[in-house]
């Protein structure tokens, strides 16, 4: 039998950067972003990158839960609140994506995520919990 002795808690802004460590690593052979990020020395630089971007965002305008050690995380959209718009892309840092990222990275992922997107949008019309991110250590 396994035993869990971890607390679930918000994910505090001053843990973001750690917690994004803890992503990256679980992401780093994904072949999603292997395919995003496809040199497999500057991965990890990038994928933190990323992560961090999206916990802000999910920090300021959904929910990221993490264990007390900071294992793991999830990063939730809120019902009513699952459309990434432009204004908080801005204000969360993911704006700048592109530019951190580089462009070429950048057009991988809207090329990938642009059919679940297009799913999701058509599939689920009412108001959800959307889990945009989980990851474990």
């Amino acid at each position: 039998m396994v035993m869990f002795d971890h607390m679930i808690v918000p994910l505090d802004r001053a843990r973001i950067n750690s917690t994004a460590a803890v992503a990256a690593r679980a992401f780093a052979d994904d072949p999603m972003f292997t395919f995003i990020f496809p040199a497999a020395d500057q991965r990890p630089r990038l994928l933190r990158r990323f992560f961090a971007a999206g916990l802000r965002y999910g920090v300021l305008f959904g929910r990221v839960d993490t264990t007390d050690d900071g294992a793991g995380t999830a990063l939730w959209l809120t019902p009513g609140q699952t459309d990434i718009t432009p204004g908080r892309m801005i204000r969360s840092g993911m704006a700048l994506l592109p530019l951190t990222l580089g462009m070429g990275a950048f057009r991988r992922f809207l090329a990938f995520v642009s059919y679940g997107d297009r799913v999701h949008s058509e599939l689920m019309r009412e108001p959800h919990w959307y889990l945009l991110n989980l990851a474990v250590d």
